[in-house]
């Protein structure tokens, strides 16, 4: 910041003086509030897919696109995004000329777009950042792949998209506590998981009273089964 407190300025280059009223209401009289609202909105959609799209390729080399809670936040990612598109299109779709002719976006969704960018850009990052927390449990240390455990690391911890070392360098920190989630709608884990939605809602299995856990494994033997894997 820079104080000028002996300046001459020419009457000529002086554009407004002493008028509040007429300096307040310039930005709106003349529009140029609304066109830097689009051009802001412009930018907003860029960061929006940039993050959706790291979060995308994030998901797709540590393995765990299709877990529960990356579905979930995958799809706020994309819920911000089009929102971002939506309020776009919809202010150059209602775009008018103005008494000068010139052609000027609609003003209350191109300003929403800046409104919600404030609240939503945070919360992306965070997104961001749980996504890549959870993929391991421990992750190993330069020295480990070159030690006497290399090839089991690079057995058990390589994906069908990265290799062990890759998902060791982009798994990011862990260290997040477990939240309840919100599961995204059948159509959304169907545009995730890239496959026509099905409209019909899946049966509930229940269990009849007095059944043992034998049971119960039986119905859900899979995820008992990886229940136990985890914990060994």
């Amino acid at each position: 910041m820079v104080f000028f407190d002996n300046v001459l300025v020419p009457w000529e280059r002086v554009f407004l003086l002493g008028d509040v009223d007429l300096l307040n209401g310039t930005a709106t009289t003349t529009n140029s509030m609304t066109h830097t609202a689009h051009q802001g909105a412009a930018k907003n959609i860029a960061k929006c897919e940039f993050v959706l799209g790291l979060a995308l390729l994030m998901t797709k080399t540590l393995g765990n696109a299709q877990l529960p809670h990356s579905e979930e936040r995958l799809g706020e990612l994309m819920l911000y995004t089009e929102l971002m598109k939506a309020c776009m299109r919809a202010a150059e779709a209602d775009a008018r000329l103005d008494e000068w002719g010139v052609m000027c976006p609609a003003a209350l969704p191109a300003e929403s777009t800046r409104n919600l960018f404030m609240t939503a850009y945070p919360r992306m990052v965070e997104i961001l950042q749980l996504l890549g927390s959870s993929s391991f449990m421990l992750t190993p240390t330069e020295a480990d792949f070159s030690g006497p455990l290399a090839s089991h690391i690079e057995q058990y911890l390589a994906t069908d998209t990265a290799t062990a070392r890759d998902r060791v360098s982009s798994s990011g920190w862990r260290g997040t506590s477990p939240q309840r989630l919100r599961q995204p709608s059948g159509a959304l884990r169907a545009i995730l998981r890239q496959r026509p939605a099905d409209p019909r809602a899946r049966p509930q299995r229940h269990l009849p009273q007095g059944r043992d856990d034998g049971a119960r494994a039986a119905v859900s033997g899979r995820r008992v089964g990886l229940t136990r894997a985890s914990r060994v």
